[in-house]
């Protein structure tokens, strides 16, 4: 039997490309308080993956500064026909058909998904952010 002579170094190229197996860089998550959110695999509106999440970055900032990060604030609603997911009157990001397809699923359930995502994270990222709630 041959043995590697590099065995560390084997094992951290196979983590390596891991990721890139998947199709997705780091520069597609949505990641809020430690919590990956969600991908976005694929380009709209004449944004890249990339730029999309960038520009939900932009918006979770003023989010964060701004509204109330409870559960129940974060909501689905539908805006030009797709399901948008917004904070108090901010939206987040919409989810589009092409989404829909990259992830095999429709737009409104991939929309669930990422609602309960957002709703799981948000309000870690800022943890005194639950004032406006009941019972508090």
């Amino acid at each position: 039997m041959k043995r590697c002579r590099y065995p560390l170094a084997a094992l951290a190229g196979g983590l390596l490309t891991l990721g890139s197996a998947y199709g997705f860089s780091m520069d597609q998550q949505v990641v809020v308080a430690s919590q990956l959110v969600h991908t976005v695999r694929v380009g709209a509106g004449g944004y890249s993956p990339e730029q999309r999440v960038a520009q939900i970055n932009d918006r979770l900032n003023t989010i964060i500064s701004k509204e109330a990060l409870a559960p129940s604030n974060i909501q689905l609603r539908w805006v030009g026909g797709e399901p948008g997911i917004f904070v108090g009157k901010y939206l987040v990001t919409s989810v589009t058909q092409a989404d829909a397809q990259a992830n095999n699923t429709t737009k409104l359930d991939l929309a669930k998904r990422w609602l309960r995502a957002y709703r799981q994270a948000l309000p870690q990222a800022r943890p005194d952010s639950n004032w406006g709630v009941k019972g508090r």
